[in-house]
């Protein structure tokens, strides 16, 4: 039971035929709104790397009721989107007018994976995982995610490094893609108005000192390689709540982080009361 319509600025639910028939005031744009549904789709029996970072609650509840959701909250993930496609445009390469930037672009895709979705299962668990990464280098054995993100977050990540649930993730797609190649490094990428910047890579960023800007060096820290046996023991712990939730009818708790909860969840308040810290 997917996502079957959008909320209004006024609280009003209504369908998407409805929403995308008009313009909006206090929306967004008719044409951001159309672009928010291209790429969704609704996953089916298995569990994918996502999920099992994301609430389990929210994550249960996407798949067993209908609801809808504002369009400003769904907004990150297009934005998102927007990073990949670009990406994904110049990766396919058909459309590179410049020859000499086609043929550099064919050669180098020999060499990688590029979001092909794989499936691993675990002993125990009678369902498949699942995994979507962006891009996997065979030569040097990296995999890389992109992620979109604001300058504010930025100096977050370069104080604190990657947040616990995007090095989870990562580490989920090295074990499920383990079968086929062997990850070396995983790294994130993550593409912001001001750059682009890499785990594991240091920067000059601008700082305001006595009125003068100065430069400091600064680094995102890089994405451990977990031990296999703890990240299937991360594994097993939350499918196992999944299936068993699917299957009884009976929601778990909510979990997450407070702040993507209270600001971005669409079952909050109707569905659910959310965490409190």
């Amino acid at each position: 039971m997917p996502l079957v319509g959008f909320r209004c600025p006024d609280g009003k639910k209504v369908s998407f035929e409805e929403c995308l028939s008009k313009e909006c005031p206090g929306c967004l744009p008719r044409l951001i709104r159309m672009g928010l549904l291209v790429n969704r789709h609704e996953r089916a029996k298995e569990i994918s790397a996502t999920a099992l970072n994301n609430c389990i609650k929210k994550t249960v509840l996407e798949r067993t009721v209908n609801y809808y959701d504002a369009p400003s909250k769904l907004y990150y993930s297009f934005r998102g989107t927007l990073a990949h496609s670009v990406l994904r445009f110049l990766l396919n390469g058909n459309n590179i007018q410049n020859p000499l930037v086609a043929k550099i672009v064919q050669e180098y895709k020999k060499n990688l994976i590029v979001e092909q979705r794989l499936y691993r299962t675990l002993d125990g668990l009678d369902v498949e995982i699942s995994g979507q990464f962006d891009v996997m280098e065979l030569n040097t054995g990296v995999l890389t995610d992109w992620k979109s993100t604001s300058w504010k977050n930025l100096g977050y990540l370069f104080s604190a490094g990657p947040r616990k649930e995007q090095i989870d993730q990562l580490n989920v797609y090295r074990w499920i893609a383990a079968p086929i190649v062997e990850v070396k490094k995983l790294q994130l990428g993550y593409i912001c108005m001001e750059g682009v910047y890499c785990s594991g890579q240091e920067y000059q960023m601008p700082r305001k000192l006595k009125g003068k800007t100065i430069l400091e060096t600064k680094k995102i820290a890089e994405v451990p390689i977990l031990p296999e046996k703890e990240v299937e023991e991360f594994i097993y712990s939350r499918a196992k709540i999944l299936v068993e939730s699917f299957g009884t009818g009976v929601l778990p708790p909510p979990g997450g982080e407070a702040w993507l909860c209270n600001g971005f969840c669409p079952f909050k308040g109707e569905h659910c009361d959310g965490v409190t810290e």
